[in-house]
């Protein structure tokens, strides 16, 4: 079942749009329909949510302290707070990617399908959008991580990072292999499991 609170309320409509399969979901003891655009609306919602709150600490630690801030920010605060926001919302929120930093963010083979998917896309040119699919009988939304450019400070290329925040990224994570990015390139998803 999916346990959403105040995303049911504000984002679901009462009758079916037509569109996707209907998910019946216990709220406050009624029965409230669930379609697939509206999985989608409340996955894009919560993956924006998920990344100013990631994206807002993030920033502040780098400004606080540059990139080594940064690197000891992640390594010690963004899974707790990733947590915290699947705790919120009542789904699993998880950041995935290919070349991951933290081993615990690997793709699982229907991942990678996504991820290969949208890096296609994106080498054809094309715009990237969100995607909803049917996993193991669960919904689970993708959304993009695009690389913005002052993220190249500690995933961009060798010589964008500075020995001091390469030490520093070697010692929390031995196996990193989120380096090497530019501006624009798919570095990871939002995965949102309903």
């Amino acid at each position: 079942a999916v346990v959403l609170s105040v995303f049911l309320i504000v984002s679901c409509s009462s009758g079916d749009s037509g569109s996707g399969s209907v998910n019946k979901t216990p709220h406050h003891g009624a029965v409230v329909e669930i379609n697939q655009d509206s999985l989608l609306n409340i996955g894009k919602e919560i993956a924006a949510k998920s990344a100013n709150a990631l994206g807002g600490k993030l920033k502040a630690a780098m400004k606080a302290g540059g990139p080594q801030n940064a690197v000891s920010f992640c390594s010690e605060a963004a899974m707790p707070i990733i947590d915290s926001l699947s705790n919120e919302f009542g789904v699993t929120v998880q950041r995935v990617a290919k070349r991951n930093r933290n081993p615990k963010n690997i793709l699982d083979e229907a991942s990678l399908a996504v991820f290969d998917e949208m890096e296609s896309l994106l080498a054809e040119g094309k715009e990237l959008h969100p995607v909803l699919k049917q996993e193991n009988e669960q919904s689970v939304f993708y959304a993009p991580i695009v690389l913005k450019g002052m993220c190249v400070t500690c995933h961009g290329t060798e010589a964008e990072i500075s020995e001091s925040t390469r030490e520093l990224i070697q010692t929390n994570y031995p196996n990193d292999a989120a380096i090497g990015f530019m501006p624009g390139e798919l570095r990871g998803l939002w995965k949102i499991t309903f």
